[in-house]
């Protein structure tokens, strides 16, 4: 928020969210990145890029936030190409 107030309302501007969990937490994460999404939904000109951790919890709890708020999608979620891999050593 601080730094969109400080570029003209027409600077066009590319907001990036890796993996952010807003999805999940039973909506206390939702609710804390709330207000932000709000600003970053208004202002013209600023696209938005998340990610998500996983399809099961995470992708499916932030389209919810995205829906409930309004927001318009560019491209529908995908399955990243380039996505990491997790392995556990035991």
């Amino acid at each position: 928020r601080d730094y969109l107030a400080r570029l003209p309302p027409t600077s066009p501007a590319l907001l990036m969210g890796f993996n952010t969990g807003m999805g999940g937490g039973g909506g206390s994460l939702a609710r804390a990145w709330a207000a932000d999404l709000v600003d970053v939904l208004r202002r013209p000109g600023l696209a938005a890029v998340f990610t998500a951790a996983n399809d099961y919890a995470d992708l499916r709890g932030e389209l919810a936030v995205f829906r409930a708020l309004g927001a318009r999608f560019i491209l529908e979620p995908r399955a990243n190409p380039m996505r990491a891999y997790t392995h556990t050593i035991a």
